[in-house]
């Protein structure tokens, strides 16, 4: 987004972070930390959390957006909807030229001569060209209704998981491991709901080989390109690096003068 290099932005906050850490230990700045609160820390928390939490909520509209509710949809109603693929018109040159090549190494692939328009799917009718016609074609399942259920449940239930420990119920150890792990447990319960169910709700797409994400992308990381930051990547990553390194700063010093102090 914003035309940045997300991996040499990434690289570029990381060393200045290290540089200003190194700055930090040789001045044994630590010190200063007595004049502080815990405001710094609790502030980038806040800000970090609702990060997340507007993350999630926007995933959610945008998947209600994505797959509508089918509110319209009438059960008594289901042998009036049809859905056909219809071929592309011969006469527009554009299509033909579109789809000559996939047509023909898909018919290489079947050992056919023609295509059979009604017996494709969905995805292989829009990519040869065609054009699906009806008046259920735009219909998916209640995707959207699935994922808000997934979504409350692992919260509700890893909130719960996590007062566990104050509960009657079970031993000590077994309480605490069961509060410690709760969000794990929710997430695993939750997707074998989902998995049991059978909704085609969108799932994390897990690459099969260990390689770089981009294709287009090697291993190694430039350390600058003009189209980047121009020439404000050193001070503008200077600032964005200072805040995250100081947060954390703030308190590991703050955990390391209460032990000298308790001592």
């Amino acid at each position: 987004d914003n035309g940045f290099d997300y991996m040499e932005f990434r690289l570029w906050i990381g060393l200045w972070s290290a540089f200003l850490c190194l700055i930090l230990v040789a001045t044994d700045a630590s010190f200063l930390v007595q004049y502080f609160t815990r405001f710094t820390e609790e502030g980038f928390s806040s800000l970090i959390s609702f990060i997340f939490i507007y993350d999630a909520f926007k995933k959610m509209i945008k998947l209600a957006d994505y797959y509508p509710i089918n509110s319209h949809f009438k059960v008594n109603d289901i042998t009036l909807y049809s859905c056909t693929c219809k071929p592309p018109d011969p006469v527009n040159s554009s299509l033909i030229n579109e789809t000559v090549t996939t047509s023909s190494s898909w018919l290489d692939e079947m050992h056919n001569d023609t295509i059979e328009w009604s017996s494709l799917t969905k995805k292989e009718c829009l990519n040869f060209g065609g054009t699906l016609l009806g008046n259920n074609c735009k219909y998916v399942p209640d995707i959207t209704l699935m994922s808000c259920i997934l979504f409350l449940g692992t919260y509700t239930c890893s909130m719960a998981l996590k007062k566990f420990k104050t509960s009657r119920y079970f031993p000590t150890t077994a309480r605490k491991l069961i509060s410690d792990f709760a969000i794990i447990i929710s997430i695993l319960i939750f997707c074998g709901i989902d998995a049991l169910v059978g909704v085609d709700t969108p799932k994390l797409l897990v690459p099969s080989e260990f390689k770089p994400t981009h294709p287009n992308r090697s291993w190694f990381i430039t350390h600058h390109s003009e189209e980047t930051l121009g020439g404000y990547t050193w001070p503008l990553l200077f600032l964005l690096s200072w805040s995250p390194s100081s947060s954390s700063w703030t308190s590991k010093s703050q955990l390391l003068l209460s032990t000298v102090k308790s001592t």
